[in-house]
């Protein structure tokens, strides 16, 4: 079974719209739905979750008042302006969050000791399988992108935009407070709903597309011979041998 996080078609479009995509990125997503995504397919009882710390207690709280009284601020902004509110906050304030992190706590402890009462050792067992099985996926991801940024160093050619990555990196009408999931389906669902001819506008021309293949081609060529082939999509029915030979010949 596998658990996709990152197809490759992901990675690619991430090139494009999130140039930044590292391999914290992906290790990100893992901690954000590895143990929970894994629990769930499994059947297995769902291990309680830790509370929240005195302050991130109070950034849960106060949030959202924030970004709505400061629409103009971005997320890392309002963190540094919650940040200098705590530390402004009054030592009886804070002391009802300590308390409220006390009590969660030995909630928590309890929760915890029921929770190992009702998982099987069998349960343990096929949980640390996944595990496995999921961090390995993550690792290949991860290489993924160290070989792509790695291509991109060595002069890989660039192919051409697709017509909805060149319509969606045009778009400029993303509004303040809207986020990038909203702002991404927004844009996904206009692009469904433009027709074949209007579509064909935003496809590369075929010059273009010929002129990709023929560098692509040659640097493929030069990626063989210098060692660097994990860089380069080959096909699976030829051997490396093979390709190594015609591209000496």
């Amino acid at each position: 079974m596998s658990f996709p996080l990152l197809s490759g078609r992901s990675l690619l479009f991430l090139d494009y719209v999130r140039p930044t995509v590292t391999t914290q990125y992906v290790r990100f997503k893992y901690a954000v739905q590895g143990r929970a995504f894994l629990e769930q397919k499994l059947g297995i009882p769902p291990k309680p979750k830790k509370p929240l710390t005195t302050y991130f207690r109070y950034v849960t709280e106060v949030r959202a008042s924030v970004a709505a009284k400061h629409p103009t601020l971005n997320v890392c902004e309002q963190t540094v302006l919650i940040a200098k509110m705590w530390n402004s906050l009054d030592a009886a304030s804070k002391q009802n969050y300590f308390k409220a992190f006390a009590n969660d706590t030995v909630a928590y402890r309890q929760k915890l000791v029921e929770y190992y009462g009702k998982i099987t050792e069998d349960d343990k067992r096929k949980l640390q399988s996944k595990q496995m099985e999921l961090k390995n996926e993550i690792e290949i991801k991860e290489n993924m992108i160290k070989q792509r940024k790695k291509a991109i160093e060595l002069d890989r050619p660039v192919r051409p935009l697709g017509g909805y990555i060149k319509f969606f990196t045009e778009a400029t009408d993303r509004k303040p407070n809207e986020t990038w999931k909203d702002f991404s389906q927004r844009k996904t669902s206009e692009w469904h709903s433009l027709s074949v001819s209007q579509k064909d506008a935003y496809k590369a021309p075929a010059e273009d597309l010929e002129k990709f293949k023929r560098a692509y081609t040659i640097w493929k060529g030069k990626m063989i011979i210098s060692g660097n082939y994990n860089l380069c999509r080959i096909k699976k029915n030829r051997k490396f041998e093979d390709v190594i030979s015609s591209k000496e010949s």
